[in-house]
């Protein structure tokens, strides 16, 4: 197996136990909310964001992940591969248009922007692809993923962060 394949496969992989450590640390903090505390609302933001973002990322890999690998499969026809550019380019339109729905609380909200940027610039590559007007000067594929995984890495550091309010805060509500 190529070494990119499994960095794509170990970051899948670390996607998943992401969300399922906020599914976790948010059902945790649904347990024991105490309404006079001023970090919930915050907390509450971020759970909710994920929660909504994760169904969208799913319904993404379940769509896209099919017609990416029968785009990249090798022996594909110059005319298959136009077909697989034009569908992966309306399928990523749609997932862009999901994901501009969501509001990204206020402290994610950059990385959000950055993470919405590669998708379009990925649904921008197919649609050219598509219509054979690959543009040279489009950022490389290596470009949109690192800017897909700073997202994922912020993501995790907010969750690390709440998890940490919330331990504060149930601590407090201890004394």
């Amino acid at each position: 197996m190529a070494t990119g394949i499994k960095e794509k496969i170990n970051l899948l992989e670390n996607q998943i136990n992401l969300k399922m450590e906020i599914r976790i640390s948010y059902l945790k903090l649904r347990e024991g909310l105490e309404s006079d505390n001023k970090d919930i609302e915050k907390i509450m933001d971020f759970y909710y964001f994920c929660e909504d973002f994760f169904n969208i990322w799913r319904r993404y890999l379940d769509r896209l992940s099919p017609l990416i690998n029968e785009f990249n499969r090798a022996g594909n026809t110059e005319d298959l591969k136009q077909i697989y550019a034009e569908i992966l380019s309306e399928q990523y339109e749609k997932y862009l248009q999901s994901l501009q729905n969501l509001k990204a609380p206020a402290f994610l909200t950059e990385t959000f922007e950055i993470f919405l940027d590669s998708v379009y610039e990925k649904q921008k590559y197919f649609k050219f692809y598509s219509n054979n007007f690959i543009d040279q000067e489009m950022k490389t594929r290596s470009d949109l993923e690192e800017k897909e995984y700073r997202f994922w890495l912020d993501l995790h550091e907010k969750n690390m962060q709440l998890g940490n309010l919330q331990d504060d805060s149930a601590e407090r509500n201890r004394n």
